[in-house]
C-alpha cells in the first residue's frame, strides 16, 4: 500500500528504522525480538507527539525483513507492550525461516550479498557465532565491505558488480553456515509461536 492510499483512509503510518541503523554500532539485521521492539517503542514514540490523536488500533506491517519484523511484533506484543495492543499483522515474503534462507544463499544471484549482512550482523551481536569460523579465508574484507553498504541506495548496484566480478557471485560460506552456533542463533531469530490476532502472510509463488 502506497502512501496517498494510506492517507486516504486517515491512517497514520510509522516506520521504524531499526537498532543501530544509521547510528553507531552493529545493526541486528534479521534478529527479530530487537526488530519487534523497535516497532513497538516506535508507536509508544508516536503517541507522545503533541496535536495528534490516534486511536488505539495498530496493525503491524513489514516486507522482507520488516515482515519477519511483523511476525516477531506479534509474538512478543501481548507480554513486552501489553499497551499497544495490536489489531493484526501483514508480513509479505517475510524473511522468517531464517535456515531456510540462510540455507539458499549460495544458489541465488546476489546471494552472497545478504549472506555478508547476515553473517556480520550475527558475529558482531553473538559471541559465540565467530566469522573465521564461517567464512572462506581472505573474504572476511569482501563481506564486511558488503554490508555497510545500503541496500536501498546506490551502493546495491556496487555490491552486486563485487560479487559477480568474484567468481559470479561467490560462496562466501566456507562450510554449513546452519551448523554450530551461527545456526543456533537463527533458530533461535524464528518467530515460533501461536499468534491470537489477525495475520496476513503473503509470499511469491516459485517460478520455472
Amino acid at each position: 500500500m502506497v502512501m496517498p492510499q494510506v492517507i486516504e483512509q486517515g491512517w497514520a503510518l510509522v516506520a521504524t528504522d531499526y537498532i543501530d541503523s544509521g547510528t553507531p554500532g552493529p545493526h541486528s539485521y534479521l534478529m527479530g525480538p530487537e526488530a519487534a521492539r523497535a516497532e513497538l517503542d516506535t508507536v509508544r514514540a508516536a503517541r507522545q507527539l503533541q496535536h495528534l490523536t490516534l486511536s488505539n488500533k495498530t496493525v503491524s506491517w513489514g516486507h522482507s525483513q520488516g515482515g519477519g519484523s511483523a511476525l516477531w511484533t506479534g509474538k512478543i506484543a501481548p507480554t513486552c507492550a501489553p499497551d499497544v495492543p495490536l489489531s493484526g499483522m501483514a508480513a509479505m515474503a517475510p524473511a522468517s525461516d531464517l535456515k531456510a534462507l540462510i540455507g539458499s544463499l549460495s544458489g541465488i544471484t546476489g546471494g552472497s550479498v545478504v549472506a555478508s549482512f547476515a553473517i556480520t550482523a550475527f558475529t558482531e551481536i553473538y559471541p559465540d557465532v565467530r566469522f573465521h569460523e564461517y567464512v572462506r579465508p581472505g573474504f572476511e574484507p569482501f563481506s564486511r565491505s558488503m554490508a555497510e553498504r545500503c541496500l536501498a541506495s546506490p551502493d546495491l548496484l556496487v555490491s552486486l558488480l563485487d560479487a559477480v566480478s568474484m567468481s559470479r557471485d561467490p560462496q562466501i560460506f566456507s562450510g554449513d553456515p546452519l551448523a554450530g552456533a551461527l545456526g543456533e542463533r537463527l533458530n533461535q531469530n524464528y518467530p515460533s509461536a501461536l499468534i491470537s490476532d489477525s495475520l496476513f502472510v503473503v509470499k511469491a509463488k516459485p517460478t520455472a
